[in-house]
């Protein structure tokens, strides 16, 4: 049942200067917990996310089901 769901989900957030925005990659999104394994080389964030190395990061969920859990992560190295 899609009637209580939650449309253009997106999470939009800058990185910092203590990160090196360069090194942004393996945006993720996957429904379920986050478990932080068997990421992608490649970004998988959805067709308004944004892709590897670019800031500010926006992690684009898409639509969110009831009752549904969803997890969205990515890395970076500090500097």
């Amino acid at each position: 049942d899609t009637d209580n769901a939650i449309e253009s989900t997106r999470i939009n957030d800058s990185i910092s200067s203590n990160f090196d925005t360069a090194t942004i990659r393996n945006l993720q999104i996957q429904d379920g917990t986050c478990d932080c394994t068997g990421t992608a080389s490649a970004s998988n964030n959805g067709p308004n996310g944004t892709g590897n190395g670019v800031n500010p990061i926006v992690l684009d969920f898409e639509t969110i089901n009831t009752n549904s859990t969803e997890c969205g992560y990515f890395e970076v190295n500090i500097e």
